[in-house]
């Protein structure tokens, strides 16, 4: 009853806010869309792939068949950043400060290429990926020792937006190669045979923060990995735990279900896992897996969404806290599930781009491109037709093709 309580708090409006970007279904152009209102503009008329959005909803980043990423802005002023991803396809990714990243692969080698804010030069890095501190100051990166991708070994270094003072934090290091900011933003988080490590931006210090390992933040939801009391969520042996980094007391929340790994906190004491289990026959080299969304809190597990099906997927994509529920997309639907395992909405879909910032739903793309509005109480509206990677038989231009900032 407590779920279904906080999810009438969040369900007035259905309409939906924020701004979806698009590859137009049969052009390629590139359009932005008000979700609310339905008003559209093209920002682009070539033919794109690889769309990204800004955070604010201001800046648009994609990518044509010839690799190279461009941004441009809500009057259609057009930067080219490049020299293009090559071999790695080059999907840009938004970071603070308006930076944006993007993988390459070419004649020199891999690594990744880097526009540290709007209006810099974009520069290359033999190395990746880049954690980039909230205000856009520092870059922590793996600078890789080789470059043609047969090793992950190298130099843990940070420098500042233009390159400038560049600082080796930990040399010739295999393992990690991952960073997460902590929120001092004066530290960072990296993986490690020894334990989660706590490694100082200024003079690179070290502190063992213990074993386990921490859990991403969700492609579409930045804080699901971060409690409301600001701690960060860990996966530790059989537990999901809660770090206070400052302090490094851990704090138990659940034992994690069978086959769990990835997860997300659905409040304080809960968290939101997607288990999934190989189920292959013995001696067979089939791949089979099932998969599944579960809630968990102590010792208590609720499956929120069964498995659909053999070697059908389910991911999570963000949690509506204030309201609630879960959304995902999982066994080919766009789901919205009560923390309690109640549905509350669920439409045919191959992906789920994001979940609206008044929580009154989700936009998420139908397998012929269709780009819809799925509200909370089961309503859904149709905002416009992408390229759908089913239908589009070019060839050339790299998905996603719909990108949504709340």
């Amino acid at each position: 009853m407590r779920w279904l309580l906080l999810f009438a708090v969040g369900c007035g409006a259905a309409e939906g806010t924020g701004t979806v970007v698009y590859s137009e279904a049969g052009t390629g152009r590139v359009i932005a869309l008000d979700v609310a209102s339905g008003d559209s503009k093209v920002i682009d008329p070539g033919s794109f792939g690889a769309v990204a959005i800004s955070s604010d909803r201001q800046y648009f980043a994609y990518a044509g068949a010839d690799r190279v990423v461009k941004v441009a802005d809500r009057n259609g002023n057009i930067t080219a950043v490049p020299p293009g991803g090559g071999d790695c396809g080059g999907v840009p990714v938004w970071g603070p400060n308006h930076s944006v990243t993007y993988c390459i692969s070419d004649q020199s080698g891999g690594g990744t290429v880097l526009l540290p804010t709007l209006g810099a030069m974009p520069r290359r890095v033999n190395g990746g990926p880049i954690a980039i501190s909230a205000d856009g100051q520092y870059f922590v990166y793996r600078q890789w020792a080789v470059t043609d991708g047969t090793s992950n070994a190298g130099d843990d270094v940070v420098e500042n937006a233009d390159g400038s003072e560049h600082r080796v934090l930990r040399a010739s290091v295999m393992d990690g190669g991952f960073f997460l900011f902590t929120p001092d933003q004066q530290h960072v988080l990296t993986p490690s045979a020894a334990g989660i490590l706590e490694i100082a931006v200024a003079d690179g210090s070290v502190s063992n923060l213990g074993s386990g390992a921490y859990v991403d933040p969700l492609p579409h939801d930045p804080m699901s990995n971060v409690s409301p009391d600001g701690e960060l969520l860990l996966f530790a042996g059989t537990q999901y735990v809660a770090l206070n980094i400052s302090t490094g007391e851990r704090r138990y929340i659940a034992d994690a279900p069978p086959h769990c790994g990835y997860a997300a906190f659905a409040d304080r004491d809960h968290v939101v896992c997607v288990a999934h289990e190989d189920t292959t026959p013995p001696g067979s080299d089939a791949g089979m897996f099932q998969e599944s969304l579960l809630v968990a809190s102590g010792s208590s597990i609720t499956t929120l969404i069964a498995p659909p099906g053999t070697n059908m997927p389910c991911t999570l994509v963000a949690i509506a806290r204030t309201s609630g529920y879960a959304a995902a997309a999982c066994g080919g639907n766009a789901t919205l599930v009560s923390l309690d395992g109640t549905v509350l909405a669920s439409r045919a879909a191959i992906d789920v781009v994001g979940l609206a910032r008044d929580e009154s739903g989700i936009v998420a793309v139908a397998y012929q491109g269709q780009v819809f509005f799925l509200s909370a109480n089961g309503d859904s509206r149709q905002l416009a037709t992408a390229i759908s990677p089913f239908a589009f038989n070019g060839g050339d231009l790299f998905s996603p093709y719909v990108a949504y900032a709340p």
